[in-house]
């Protein structure tokens, strides 16, 4: 096929036949409309817009309609005579339930498949239109500049406030290797409770991180029930626990210290000191490292209070038994 320019007017014909297939007028009409080209050809190449012959070397073509060697039809727009050369940018192949779309410049550097599918063969980079002085952008409702968003319907792709955004690597044939983070934003705790507005860590293919929609952060487990909950051992150099209190208030002069008796009391009725809890009740709730820290302390202070008044007594009793000593040894005893 060739493309013949007229003064005023556009004509697409075939030159084996000399047929006009669709003229355009200097009005810009065209007759007959709708406009359709038909070839009939069985080649590969069914239609071709280019600058010069095919015949030329230097053609190049800018839009080519195949056959394709299936029969199922491509698009290419290129600027070389091959429609498969390295500079091809823009591959639409197979018919509407199989066909894909590729922007390549070459080796498919993305490929759309019939299900959906984008697949990047190079990286990408998407720019969120802020500089180095601005805030972070408010959250807001749809999708702003920048963002990726995950959504569960595509009828209302840009309204729905329910969604699921995975990122993983890995996992192309075992699930087991398959690193990942999902992102969920569904709302309904009893259609999706496990899904509902959170984000989870997982590696070899198992969560092992969790955050739940009220801040509560879960390693190795699903249910956090405080701001960091961890099923396993902790292992650390130093730990700061902050907002307890120390004491002190063992040395004021209202403290009451139990005296030693009632303690030996108390320690062979319940086995444990007063004020300190049961192992039992440790095993069952758990410890507050602060304030068994602060128990720990006051008892410590408790003791050195009663090892002062031991030190007193017994300064006491030695001086009184000096004074006896002295006595004896005056009256030649």
């Amino acid at each position: 096929m060739r493309t013949y320019l007229f003064f005023g007017a556009l004509c697409l014909c075939q030159a084996a036949a000399a047929q006009t297939l669709q003229s355009v007028t200097a009005a810009g009409n065209t007759t007959p409309s709708p406009m359709s080209i038909i070839t009939n050809t069985t080649g590969d190449i069914a239609f071709t817009i280019q600058n010069t012959d095919l015949t030329d070397a230097t053609a190049r073509a800018v839009l080519m309609l195949s056959n394709g060697a299936s029969g199922n039809g491509a698009l290419y727009v290129t600027n070389a005579r091959n429609a498969m050369s390295p500079s091809t940018f823009l591959v639409y192949s197979g018919q509407y339930l199989t066909g894909g779309l590729s922007l390549t410049s070459g080796a498919g550097d993305v490929n759309v498949t019939a299900a959906g599918h984008v697949n990047l063969h190079s990286g990408a980079t998407i720019n969120s239109g802020l500089n180095n002085t601005q805030d972070r952008p408010a959250i807001s409702s749809g999708t702003i500049m920048g963002e990726i968003r995950g959504v569960s319907d595509a009828n209302t792709i840009y309204t729905m406030d329910d969604g699921l955004l995975r990122l993983s690597a890995g996992g192309g044939t075992n699930a087991n290797t398959k690193s990942y983070i999902d992102l969920s934003g569904y709302t309904s705790t009893a259609t999706a409770p496990d899904r509902y507005e959170n984000i989870t860590l997982g590696t070899s293919g198992a969560e092992r991180m969790r955050i739940l929609w009220n801040g509560n952060v879960g390693i190795g487990t699903k249910n956090p029930v405080s701001p960091l909950t961890v099923n396993g051992t902790i292992t650390a150099k130093q730990v700061t626990v902050t907002g307890t209190i120390g004491a002190d208030y063992v040395f004021d002069s209202s403290y009451r210290r139990m005296p030693l008796a009632e303690v030996e009391r108390y320690t062979a009725l319940h086995r444990h000191l007063p004020e300190v809890p049961s192992a039992a009740q440790m095993e069952a709730s758990g410890v507050d490292l602060g304030d068994m820290q602060r128990l720990h302390l006051q008892k410590i202070e408790e003791l050195t209070l009663y090892a002062i008044e031991a030190n007193k007594r017994i300064a006491a009793l030695e001086a009184e038994l000096k004074s006896l000593q002295d006595r004896l040894k005056a009256a030649g005893l």
